[in-house]
């Protein structure tokens, strides 16, 4: 990074002192769920995200596209275990894990 950048698992932004971290990341909640989780997603000016749910041994399991600061999904069909949240942006995309009760 140059100076005056700070660097995020090896992402430099420019001016980021005006930026808080929270704000560039997905949150997932409540974790574990057993009925419906909310995605709150970044505070950008992209509105549109693709939201790809991943069983343990990577099968894609459902997709849906998220519009707005935060998107709700129903996760009541799926079993107990361990799952993956994949949120794909226009220029970042993101893995989270969730536990299902």
């Amino acid at each position: 990074c140059k100076a005056g950048s700070v660097s995020f698992s090896n992402t430099c932004l420019r001016g980021a002192a005006r930026v808080s971290p929270l704000l560039l990341s997905p949150k997932l909640y409540p974790n574990p769920v057993s009925q419906e989780m909310t995605v709150q997603l970044p505070k950008q000016s992209q509105t549109d995200y693709r939201i790809e749910v991943y069983d343990i041994l990577g099968h894609l399991i459902s997709v849906e596209q998220a519009n707005g600061i935060k998107h709700r999904i129903d996760v009541t069909s799926l079993r107990a275990g361990n799952y993956y949240l994949k949120v794909i942006g226009a220029e970042q995309d993101w893995i989270m894990k969730f536990i299902k009760e």
